[in-house]
């Protein structure tokens, strides 16, 4: 638990993406013409800000690796999965902090029901979980900081074409399923899903997608090793 706790004093010590992340939402949350019908663009907004979000706060494995930091903490009995897995819960706290206050919000500010505002800060919480550990699984690949945050940025931007920026039904066929690589896709069609059906079974399996991205990239950086 000391990893979880100086990941956590790091977290907090830069402000900066801190202030982005729970200043945005609230600010489109103030936009009532994003939030007044089932096509509205803010609930998806919501989760491009997560995305873009999530990178900087897991900037600290990069610089770990560059300041051979993480050669130090691997002498002892820390595996590379408990290493990532506290860095992971640090990184979550403050987007867990963001999703509860767009929860509060949108029912005071909104009238969102109950029901609506748990089943959305729960989509949101699993694909900011997805986000995090994706952006772990990338910073195993790169040793340099700015050339892993340019690369991933360009994927992000491609990604996040995937029913935040573009609702699903403008997506050409080919592209529909292409997309379906990109957690993007399912918090786009889990979202749509719950807005317009409610929390169904469709909803229920975009969460546990996002769940198995979750997994698959822990252990991708897990086995990558954070050297």
């Amino acid at each position: 638990m000391v990893i979880l706790r100086f990941a956590l004093k790091r977290s907090f010590r830069s402000p900066i993406p801190i202030l982005v992340n729970i200043v945005l939402p609230i600010a489109l949350l103030a936009f009532s013409g994003l939030w007044g019908d089932d096509d509205s663009r803010g609930y998806y907004f919501v989760a491009l800000i997560i995305l873009f979000v999530s990178f900087p706060l897991t900037g600290a494995i990069t610089d770990d690796r560059r300041q051979r930091t993480i050669v130090r903490i691997m002498t002892t009995p820390t595996t590379t999965l408990n290493y990532l897995s506290q860095n992971f819960i640090a990184c979550m706290v403050p987007l867990l902090m963001q999703i509860v206050l767009i929860g509060v919000f949108g029912m005071r500010w909104h009238d969102w029901h109950i029901e609506f505002a748990f089943s959305l800060c729960l989509i949101y919480t699993f694909f900011a979980a997805t986000s995090i550990a994706f952006a772990f699984a990338w910073g195993c690949v790169f040793k340099n900081r700015e050339v892993s945050f340019t690369v991933l940025a360009m994927v992000m931007t491609f990604a996040s074409f995937a029913g935040i920026l573009l609702p699903l039904e403008f997506l050409p066929t080919i592209l529909y399923y292409i997309f379906m690589i990109f957690p993007t896709f399912w918090v786009a069609s889990g979202i749509e899903e719950l807005i317009h059906n409610g929390a169904t079974f469709w909803y229920i399996i975009c969460l546990l997608v996002l769940v198995g991205f979750v997994v698959f990239f822990l252990m991708d950086g897990s086995k990558r090793g954070a050297y």
